[in-house]
């Protein structure tokens, strides 16, 4: 046994460390991030599935599927989910609950909305799938959309009352139900089309039941006075549009490329970005505990603390980044991901250009946080207006690029959405009390 105290520099350094350690786990970020990663786990699972069961052509109508979903979630998760939020963080910690069931009751029109992306991708790939594959990809992601939002609502706000760890069981189920789900279904013979959105409808409904039980004794009590769709979507609308628009553009580039290049290049592309994603989850992970402390700081102008938590928030996705793509970017005989999702690696280089625009993007999460707080709403969807054609300019050349125009729009446009994130907040703080300390 090494006795520490015998080198007051040693010891000095383990003091440090211990004060580092504790200060992140009473923070709540392993808990974050375990919520987030599992939480991304699932997904990743029903997408091996949904790449590595499918041929090239249907895995690119899948992917354009996956965008559809991606985009109707959006709808009452900013015009609903997240300005209920905004408001929990501004009330008593045991306050921060209340209201549950009136969130799902206001946001389910809003849900159903999601039906027109969902005919849109339908419509988009008519020609490159048959009738069986399209109908089952269009009822299993509105089952899909049904759960999904709800249940990632669910967990927000267990981080914003302080019970990560809950929101991290919460994930955990659904990872064991997704697992289950997919063994049951490929046991079954079940054809493949119903497999990856099947399960994770499966894995979602589970784990809503797991957060329901731990959020019961909230669910009798009401919501604050004047909360309904109203006064919700007076933020919500303009965060709805930010949200929307860029992934409007990511449908609109998705079916450019699907037409310009093939099916099959976005289906290359759709496959790299599974291998990607757990750096959009790690920033997903730290955005759950840091992002209500990001948003009160930008409440009460402090830019000293806003800009603490954005270094600390970037340096941890960065480190994490670069060393993921230095052992995922490229196939070789160590790389665990080249054996799990070999059609990502088809395309040479696809794996790391997709990586840098995860990490790229990733580093942008706290500042919406930021904004959100600092109630820059319209500034943020001016900001998303101006950027987001760029991704539709950039899957123009696909043609040439091929699957490479994926990443690099996106890579062009985290770095135009920065500089005015940037820009907004310097107007934000500028000559406030905190910027002066």
């Amino acid at each position: 046994m090494i006795d520490d105290r015998s080198d007051p520099a040693q010891s000095g350094a383990v003091a440090t460390m211990r004060a580092f350690i504790l200060r992140h786990v009473e923070d709540g970020l392993p808990a974050g991030v375990l919520d987030a990663g599992l939480a991304s786990l699932a997904t990743f699972i029903a997408g091996l599935a949904g790449v590595n069961l499918l041929a090239d052509r249907p895995r690119g109508v899948y992917g354009v599927f996956f965008v559809a979903f991606m985009l109707a979630a959006i709808v009452p998760q900013y015009l609903v989910y997240i300005p209920a939020e905004v408001m929990a963080v501004a009330v008593p910690r045991e306050e921060r609950l209340h209201g549950i069931l009136q969130n799902f009751r206001i946001a389910a029109i809003p849900t159903m909305s999601g039906v027109m992306a969902v005919v849109a991708a339908a419509v988009t790939t008519r020609s490159q799938a048959d009738a069986a594959t399209i109908q089952a990809f269009s009822l299993t992601v509105l089952l899909v959309l049904t759960l999904s939002p709800a249940q990632d609502h669910l967990r927000r706000l267990l981080h914003i009352a302080e019970r990560s760890w809950q929101a991290a069981v919460v994930s955990g189920f659904q990872v064991v139900a997704v697992a289950a789900a997919v063994g049951f279904m490929m046991w079954r013979d079940v054809p493949v089309v119903w497999v990856p959105f099947g399960a994770l409808a499966v894995a979602n409904a589970v784990s809503i039941t797991v957060a329901l039980l731990f959020v019961a004794s909230e669910l009798p009590v009401a919501a604050p006075v004047g909360r309904g769709l109203r006064s919700l979507a007076r933020s919500g609308k303009w965060l709805l549009t930010q949200a929307l628009v860029p992934s409007i553009a990511g449908f609109i580039a998705a079916a450019l490329i699907t037409t310009l290049a093939g099916a099959e290049a976005y289906g290359f592309a759709e496959a790299a970005r599974v291998v990607a994603q757990p750096i959009l989850v790690l920033g997903t992970g730290l955005t759950a505990v840091l992002g209500p402390k990001a948003m009160a700081a930008a409440m009460d102008r402090d830019r000293v603390l806003a800009r603490r938590l954005n270094r600390r928030f970037v340096f941890i996705v960065g480190a994490a980044g670069l060393v993921y793509l230095g052992v995922v970017g490229w196939a070789w005989p160590g790389n665990p991901m080249a054996y799990i999702v070999p059609p990502a690696y088809v395309v040479k280089g696809l794996v790391a250009a997709t990586i840098v625009g995860a990490i790229a993007s990733g580093g942008l999460f706290l500042f919406i946080n930021e904004l959100i707080g600092a109630r820059k709403e319209i500034a943020l969807t001016v900001v998303t207006l101006i950027t987001s054609p760029l991704v539709v300019a950039v899957a123009a050349t696909s043609a040439v690029t091929g699957a490479f125009s994926r990443p690099l729009g996106l890579m062009v446009d985290d770095v135009a959405r920065y500089i005015g994130y940037i820009k907004t907040l310097d107007g934000h703080y500028r000559g406030s009390a905190a910027d002066d300390r």
